[in-house]
């Protein structure tokens, strides 16, 4: 029985492990964080820094077609009402069980990164750009930190 169940732990680990990077992000004064799983195609953003997927406050994300050099997130942290405005390009949401009151996320065509699209709301001191390709931090005036 004890075999058993350390080959099932084990299994349940490598499967687990086998997901993908795991990121949680912080904002400067510690009192909002948000965590982003990529599982294959999907990429899973939810509010706080759990390890255990919660029922609500997530987003699953298509990221499939995002070019792996524009695959990141430009984010704002809304401290006014405890949450957070995400946005990645190339992106396709599957499912939204984010509650609108406090957490905003939505796609953008790369097109519009040539002249169509402004991005100076997104480099405030309160918002920050993170490159899942190169692993950092941009436009972090805020110190944001990610682990």
């Amino acid at each position: 029985m004890k075999k058993l169940v350390l080959a099932l732990f084990g299994a349940l680990l490598l499967l687990t492990s086998c997901d993908g990077r795991r990121f949680y992000f912080y904002s400067p004064d510690g009192k909002q964080s948000f965590t982003v799983v990529k599982k294959g195609d999907y990429r899973y953003i939810y509010d706080g820094d759990s390890w255990i997927f919660p029922d609500t406050n997530y987003i699953k994300i298509d990221v499939s077609r995002v070019d792996e050099t524009l695959d990141g997130l430009e984010v704002c942290w809304n401290p006014q009402e405890s949450g957070w405005e995400i946005f990645q390009f190339d992106c396709q949401i599957v499912e939204n069980k984010l509650d609108s009151t406090k957490f905003r996320f939505s796609c953008l065509p790369s097109k519009k990164i040539v002249g169509e699209y402004d991005f100076s709301k997104y480099r405030k001191p309160s918002c920050f750009s993170f490159n899942f390709y190169t692993e950092k931090l941009s436009h972090n005036s805020g110190r944001t930190i990610v682990k």
